[in-house]
């Protein structure tokens, strides 16, 4: 199912977009942000594992945008996500649902959103979070290398607080990302280290999930997993 209309999402103070490229959805325009060209829009690292995905339907009303992936070349997993927009505070709820497809039990390590993000000065807010210490924050340049937030234990809030703010410094444009999750979770930054040949900015790839830690569920055939 492919319904093409509309793609585009209007708050309050932000555009998002979306289109489809060969059946599979492409973010644009994420809260006025302009994102890389990138699909799918998660990581799933599983066994058996997925060499592809296929997007079997993508769905779009004036609040929502829905999607449905099957992986390939057997049909293993399939991922259902669903956007809902609340255009008075411009924001995105994004629930997701693992489902294995296969005939055979299936384990799951980590299952993650990925949005890919242009160069620029980025920097991040986050916060370290202990017992007798909570909610510590602090901004940090991203320079380059993997930056990593994740929780402890199966506790939300030991190690880190589930939250990501980030800052374009040139333009003034930012982004924040708050998890809700059920158990441990993660918030992975990626981007290129500079050389002395290329000091200029850098994309960046972040990744917000379940698992990375302690984390190995087993679906049998036909059960979920939600994110």
């Amino acid at each position: 199912v492919m319904t093409p209309q509309p793609t585009e999402f209007q708050g309050q103070i932000s555009t998002t977009r979306f289109h489809l490229d060969q059946q599979q959805p492409i973010l644009d325009l994420l809260v006025n942000i302009p994102l890389l060209p990138a699909t799918p829009l998660f990581t799933l690292n599983a066994e058996p594992g997925a060499l592809a995905w296929n997007c079997t339907r993508s769905e779009f009303t004036p609040d929502t945008a829905a999607f449905t992936w099957t992986s390939g070349p057997e049909p293993e997993w399939t991922l259902e996500a669903r956007w809902t927009f609340d255009p008075a505070n411009d924001l995105w709820r994004c629930a997701h649902t693992i489902r294995r497809t296969g005939q055979q039990p299936g384990r799951i390590f980590d299952a993650a959103v990925r949005f890919s993000l242009p160069p620029a000065p980025w920097s991040a807010y986050a916060q370290h979070s202990a017992w007798c210490n909570e909610n510590q924050g602090a901004w940090h340049p991203l320079d380059g290398g993997t930056w990593i937030l994740d929780s402890n234990g199966g506790r939300t809030t030991q190690t880190h607080t589930p939250y990501l703010f980030l800052r374009d410094a040139e333009s003034g444009r930012a982004l924040a990302w708050h998890l809700i999750p059920n158990g441990n979770w993660f918030i992975r930054i990626r981007s290129p280290l500079p050389s002395h040949f290329n000091t200029a900015h850098r994309p960046i790839t972040l990744d917000l999930g379940l698992g990375d830690r302690d984390f190995r569920p087993v679906l049998e055939p036909g059960q979920t997993l939600a994110l």
